[in-house]
C-alpha cells in the first residue's frame, strides 16, 4: 500500500539482470533501503556486491532462498528431485555452484522464481513480517495485505 516507498534498482523491462552495471545512484538506494528485496541465485548478482559494498545493516530478503528447490531451503530435501540428478558426477553435482559469465548459478536450479506462486506466497509473507519487524505501528496492515495477496496466489495455484 502506501505505508512503503519502493525503489526498483532495475526499471526498464528490456534490461537483463543477468548483465546489469549498477550505478553509484543504485549503490545510493542500496544504502538507504531500510528493507532490501533480491532474487538471488546469480540472477541479481550485481544486488550481492552491492550490499556488500554499501555495508548496509538492512535485512535482505532473498526470493530463491523461499523455493522448494533450493538447496539451502530448509524444507529442500533430495528426495524432491526426480532422478534425472541422480546421474550427476562429483564434478557436477547438482547443488554446485558454478561461474557462469561472472555471477554463480546451481547448476539444475533456475533462479526465475517468480514463475513459481508458492514460492512468491512466501517471499510476500516474509516481506510483511520484516515489513512488521520495521514498522510495528503498520504491522497489523503488511499482515492484512499478505493474507489477501496470499489467498489470490492459492486460487491461481
Amino acid at each position: 500500500g502506501d505505508l512503503v516507498d519502493v525503489q526498483s534498482i532495475i526499471t526498464s523491462v528490456a534490461q537483463d539482470p543477468h548483465s546489469y552495471e549498477a550505478s553509484a545512484r543504485d549503490q545510493l538506494t542500496v544504502s538507504r533501503a531500510s528493507l532490501i528485496i533480491e532474487n538471488g541465485g546469480g540472477y541479481d548478482a550485481f544486488m550481492d556486491a552491492m550490499i556488500e559494498g554499501t555495508g548496509t545493516e538492512a535485512p535482505v530478503i532473498t526470493a530463491v532462498e523461499f523455493s522448494r528447490d533450493w538447496p539451502g531451503n530448509a524444507g529442500h530435501d533430495a528426495a524432491d528431485h526426480d532422478d534425472a540428478t541422480d546421474d550427476a558426477t562429483p564434478e557436477s553435482d547438482a547443488t554446485d555452484d558454478h561461474d557462469h559469465d561472472g555471477h554463480d548459478h546451481i547448476e539444475g536450479f533456475n533462479e526465475h522464481v517468480w514463475y513459481d506462486p508458492h514460492t512468491i506466497a512466501h517471499v510476500a509473507e516474509d516481506i510483511a513480517h520484516e515489513l512488521g519487524e520495521l514498522d510495528a505501528a503498520n504491522a497489523a496492515t503488511y499482515q492484512a495485505n499478505y493474507e489477501t495477496f496470499a489467498a489470490g496466489i492459492d486460487g491461481i495455484e
